[in-house]
């Protein structure tokens, strides 16, 4: 049934506020009901309406999220980049046209399950396998842009307690689904039983998470830390290597004691043959373990490093997901660059084999900036560590919501794995953050600083931590596949 002409607009119109405002949802705001309240209106506009409209409700809804959520992303284009105020507002622009087919995608798997089965549960159940698969798409598609999933939102509710074992993949179907179920509400209202049912059945999945199950056992040894954070700004980041390194080990100094001392992401602004003399003469006066980010060359190839100071040349980290635009250019793009001006040198991503550091005391899994956001591939390492370890230097967005959207991605991490998590950054947001995703200490933004502590490892490993995403999508595929059928005398709408 096609959309009648009043309701055509206005829902297009309701699509895209609700996407502008649900950014609310995630950090710094972190109003979570809102991830529900403003989703749940989207089963009803994707209903009773053309395929057609009801993707572009989908992607209207998609442009506004993103446009807005990832606002500051032009300010890396603009400031840092050097490209004109118009450019960097339409690259933003463009990449939220292309992020928002995600959830076009999602509104037309929707849309096509509920025309084939017109039911109320089916209706229910229909909205979290189509978000979840959308967003799933997202991971992976032209390299992965997992920002803004929805289950970042819900971190501090009983959902959250579900991270470690359906990851946030599944936190995200599960506020999905409870977002159709208020929708149920109305929708149903003249059969109201089902929008109850629908309620119901939320909150018994909800209040189990009330529970935070320990999943891994902590360590009777405990280890002394230091994360320190030079607070330069962004612009002094290449300009002066002695500078940095005065102000690095003279911010360490008092710290040398520790048995893990962690600077940021590409700290010094030098490659690593070059800082040979200088990083061997740091691991003599470093007690124990000093880890750092470097640029490392091997093999005419360039990787983003986070290197042990004093370790053989070769022994280190290499970041595996690297940042599109920022670190490589996608193949068939490099005019566009050109034309755009900016020059990048292609950064080499790193594999498995480099993912875990040996420390004392037991291996960490290491993970530079971008590499936090892939949940299922972080976990696949820290299943073999004891720690982990998350480097990275958000101040190319100045300040805006993105380092704290970044941080409350790295708490997802955390609680995912049932480790402490340690992440060091060049201005902000450092943070020590424990096996249940909680920030026990954060740093100033733009300031110099050291966060200290002594803190347990862990062993063992999450469900996640062994499955990953792949029971939530394979039951969202087969949940998807399954209302493909119609009953024999469904008409479609």
């Amino acid at each position: 049934m096609a959309c009648t002409a009043p309701a055509r607009y206005p829902g297009d119109i309701a699509a895209f506020t609700c996407g502008a405002l649900l950014p609310v949802a995630f950090a710094p705001h972190e109003w979570w009901p809102a991830a529900i309240i403003l989703c749940a209106p989207l089963p009803l506009l994707w209903s009773g309406c053309s395929a057609r409209r009801a993707v572009l409700r989908g992607w209207l809804f998609g442009m506004a999220l993103f446009s807005t959520g990832l606002y500051w992303v032009h300010i890396s284009i603009q400031i840092y980049g050097g490209l004109s105020a118009l450019a960097a507002w339409s690259l933003l622009l463009l990449l939220s046209a292309l992020l928002a087919l995600c959830p076009a995608l999602s509104a037309l798997l929707y849309h096509r399950a509920t025309t084939a089965w017109q039911h109320p549960l089916v209706w229910w159940l229909a909205f979290p396998v189509a978000w979840t698969l959308g967003e799933w798409v997202r991971s992976w598609l032209l390299g992965g842009f997992p920002w803004l999933s929805l289950g970042y939102s819900q971190l501090g509710t009983p959902l959250g307690s579900y991270a470690p074992v359906f990851g946030i993949h599944g936190v995200g179907w599960l506020t999905a689904a409870s977002a159709a179920a208020l929708g149920s509400l109305y929708l149903h209202r003249r059969a109201m039983q089902w929008g109850w049912w629908a309620v119901g059945l939320m909150a018994l999945l909800w209040l189990p998470g009330l529970y935070r199950h320990e999943w891994t056992t902590r360590q009777p040894e405990l280890l002394n830390v230091a994360l320190v954070q030079g607070g330069l700004p962004q612009q002094q980041s290449w300009d002066n290597l002695e500078d940095r390194i005065r102000r690095y080990t003279r911010l360490s100094a008092p710290h040398r004691d520790r048995e893990l001392l962690v600077w940021p992401e590409a700290v010094l602004p030098a490659y690593r043959n070059e800082l040979q003399p200088l990083l061997s003469l740091l691991s003599q006066q470093t007690h124990g373990d000093l880890l750092l980010g470097v640029l490392d060359t091997t093999a005419e190839r360039t990787y983003n490093s986070l290197i042990k100071a004093g370790s053989a040349q070769g022994s280190a980290y290499y970041k595996r997901h690297l940042v599109p635009f920022g670190e490589y250019t996608p193949p068939g793009l490099q005019s566009i660059m050109v034309w755009l001006g900016i020059t990048l040198t292609d950064i080499t991503p790193g594999n498995s084999d480099s993912a875990l550091l040996p420390l004392a005391g037991g291996p960490a899994a290491a993970s530079i900036c971008y590499d936090i956001l892939f949940g299922a591939s972080f976990a696949a390492t820290a299943r073999h560590s004891t720690l982990l370890i998350n480097v990275s230097n958000d101040g190319w967005f100045g300040d805006s919501w993105g380092p704290h959207q970044h941080l409350q991605i790295a708490r997802a991490r955390a609680l995912e794995n049932g480790r402490y998590l340690l992440r060091a950054t060049n201005n902000g947001i450092s943070a020590i953050i424990n096996q249940q995703g909680r920030i026990l200490q954060r740093s100033a933004q733009f300031t110099p600083q050291v966060l200290t502590a002594t803190i347990p490892r862990y062993q063992g490993n999450t469900p996640y931590a062994y499955w990953g995403d792949f029971p939530v999508i394979t039951l969202s595929a087969l949940l998807l596949a399954g209302m493909r059928y119609r009953r024999p005398g469904v008409q479609r709408r």
